[in-house]
């Protein structure tokens, strides 16, 4: 497409104009999905985290009521 629109704008005289269209079509497409990857990404980081600080808590708790099980 990008190729045909530049073919295009050589034989108008307008390459120019163009070729600023197609840049900024580009930039929204690329703003587009990087804001889709970083939407689908932070649920993810988000859930990863949570397992990481449940984990790191039951390793400090699980010892701790351990050793108050043993002294009842």
């Amino acid at each position: 497409v990008v190729k045909q629109l530049v073919v295009v704008g050589e034989r108008t005289g307008r390459l120019v104009e163009v070729t600023a269209e197609i840049r900024n079509h580009l930039r929204e497409d690329v703003e587009k999905t990087t804001s889709a990857m970083l939407g689908s990404i932070e649920p993810i980081l988000t859930a990863g985290l949570a397992v990481v600080i449940g984990g790191i808590l039951l390793a400090v708790y699980l010892p701790m009521f351990d050793m108050i099980g043993k002294t009842s």
